[in-house]
């Protein structure tokens, strides 16, 4: 795995953490570019564009919540926003 500021090539051994006083970080993996965030409440790896790039690591999208419940306040905030 290379790692360069915020960005990385993934490797075969999955992702280290964020580094400190980072907020997000792009990922190259094998099958495209991700970018991944990572704060107090959430941990997410989303993928935004496609590409073949040989030698790279896999990756996968994900979403983790760190908290337990979601607040109703957040609930209704993205409901508002999805009508």
């Amino acid at each position: 795995m290379i790692e360069i500021a915020n960005a990385l090539l993934a490797g075969t051994d999955g992702l280290p953490p964020i580094g400190p006083g980072l907020y997000y970080q792009y990922v190259v993996a094998g099958d495209g570019l991700y970018i991944r965030a990572d704060d107090s409440r959430l941990e997410a790896c989303v993928k935004v564009a496609s590409a073949l790039c040989p030698g790279a690591g896999p990756c996968a999208p994900y979403a983790r919540l760190k908290i337990d419940r979601v607040p109703g306040v957040w609930l209704l905030s993205i409901l508002r926003s999805a009508r």
